[in-house]
């Protein structure tokens, strides 16, 4: 009988020496060196037992982590994985306002297009000359792969200021009022280095003195890096009315009124920087 106390005594003090480290809790700091240590947090629970805990510490972009040895492993393992440097976008945005002749010289008879870089540089070509097309703005900015970036492509317009009359004197307030082209894109670099963008380009503007319009649409393409997304009719159709004179020998014979339609076209260069 003593002898089996004995064996008892022995195995389970073997098994308590073996699970001891398990069922001690450690901490643990992980430094995150890419990413934000918030984004972290949900792939560090996910490996949490139920006694641990997970802290964030914004000020050294850490996780504190206090748990099972095995947990951390696990934890640490999959955050090194995910702590990659994040891709850089570049984007380049030119607007300009072209009528149909332009529009059908480099072949845009959709809503949008997209041009490969060899493509792309006949119709900057074309934009240069000025001719059926001007150039408005230009603007390049650089983003981190899906962080949202918005864009003011147009300047704001100017107005009459509005003048109203209070009792003791008048006020006049400031005509200037929030209008024009803006743009909001997302980039996302996929794993082929391809870029879907998503994007929402707006143009507003006032009709009168106080009726404001605003057109917007939302729009969803996969790129190559590089490549030119055009996307037309984003504003109103503007009428430009010129006067024409048919002569003869340098004599003027008549003059007519001729209307020229003219539409904003914005075209959007992305690439991934290294």
């Amino acid at each position: 009988m003593s002898r089996t106390i004995f064996v008892f005594l022995l195995i389970a003090v073997l098994c308590g020496s073996a699970f001891s480290d398990q069922e001690e809790l450690k901490l643990e700091v992980i430094k995150i060196e890419h990413r934000n240590a918030g984004d972290m947090n949900p792939a560090a629970l996910h490996h949490k037992s139920p006694e641990g805990k997970v802290t964030v510490d914004t000020g050294s972009n850490s996780l504190i982590i206090t748990d099972y040895l095995s947990n951390i492993a696990n934890m640490t393992e999959t955050i090194r994985t995910l702590d990659v440097p994040v891709k850089q976008v570049g984007i380049r945005v030119v607007m300009a306002e072209a009528d149909s002749v332009f529009l059908k010289e480099i072949g845009m008879k959709t809503g949008h297009v997209i041009y490969p870089p060899r493509k792309f540089k006949p119709v900057l070509e074309l934009l240069d000359t000025g001719r059926n097309a001007k150039m408005l703005s230009e603007m390049q900015i650089r983003t981190p792969s899906n962080k949202p970036a918005e864009l003011r492509v147009a300047q704001e317009e100017i107005f009459v200021p509005t003048v109203m009359m209070f009792p003791g004197g008048r006020a006049v307030l400031s005509g200037e009022r929030e209008a024009g082209a803006f743009l909001e894109v997302l980039p996302v670099v996929n794993d082929d280095d391809t870029i879907t963008i998503i994007l929402r380009p707006s143009v507003s503007g006032f009709r009168g003195s106080n009726v404001k319009y605003e057109r917007s649409a939302l729009i969803q393409v996969i790129m190559g890096s590089g490549d030119t997304l055009a996307i037309g009719a984003v504003d109103t159709v503007k009428k430009i009315t010129t006067k024409q004179k048919t002569s003869m020998l340098g004599v003027p014979l008549s003059e007519g009124e001729l209307e020229e339609e003219r539409k904003m076209v914005m075209f959007l260069t992305a690439a991934v920087i290294d």
